[in-house]
């Protein structure tokens, strides 16, 4: 990865430790916002017998969110974050974590890669990674991409770019490239890249997760396409 915004990245978090609970120790402001981010990206494919690759897996958890919503064929998580992936390891000894620098390993493919809020944090060089990890993650992607990115930043250090740009970017990477709004209160574009014509949909509330302390909150939408 660029090394300037590697090292931004890894402060961000480091910043976060002291934080009073986990969501907010990588960056969400409640965990029922959290959930409902992974309840739309998780929406790109039945992942019950599918190899998931967790990208910027922070604490491990999408792990314990596929946990409760069905399990998982199989589960990669990986972070630049030391420190959050030991914490992730400990949490979850049954899964699988490791450090890795995206742009600089040597990863194998999974059926799914998933990215949840992988690129909130803007460094100086946001858009030149962001098309460089997207280009890496898709690769990696045997069967689909599925991320976020948010609609418009409410903070000076979130990152963001006109829908027009994103999807104009990823139809260079597949013909067929959808996605949604939705996610108050941090509404996002959720970006699901199938790499396939036919992509392997998750039937309609298919192992759904109940999201915890959601109440009324607004439906974040699973079926239209959609972490740490």
């Amino acid at each position: 990865m660029f090394e300037a915004d590697r090292a931004a990245l890894i402060d961000v978090y480091r910043r976060l430790a002291n934080q009073p609970d986990d969501a907010r120790r990588v960056g969400w402001p409640a965990r029922w916002v959290q959930w409902l981010a992974f309840e739309m990206l998780v929406g790109i494919a039945d992942l019950r017998d599918a190899e998931v690759l967790d990208v910027g897996c922070g604490l491990g958890d999408l792990y314990a969110f596929l946990a409760v919503r069905g399990g998982v064929g199989a589960y990669r998580g990986v972070d630049l974050a030391p420190d959050l992936v030991a914490a992730a390891q400990a949490r979850h000894p049954g899964a699988s974590f490791a450090v890795v620098d995206i742009l600089a390993s040597d990863l194998e493919p999974a059926d799914y890669v998933i990215a949840s809020a992988l690129f909130d944090a803007r460094t100086p060089n946001s858009p030149a990674v962001l098309r460089a990890v997207l280009r890496r993650l898709f690769a990696l992607a045997r069967c689909g991409l599925a991320w976020n990115i948010f609609l418009e930043p409410t903070a000076p250090d979130q990152y963001s770019e006109p829908l027009g740009a994103l999807t104009a970017f990823c139809a260079g990477l597949t013909p067929y490239p959808h996605g949604a709004d939705g996610l108050q209160p941090q509404p996002r574009h959720v970006l699901p890249l199938p790499a396939r014509g036919v992509p392997h949909a998750a039937e309609p509330g298919a192992g759904r997760a109940a999201v915890p302390g959601a109440g009324n909150a607004p439906a974040a939408g699973a079926g239209a396409g959609g972490g740490g």
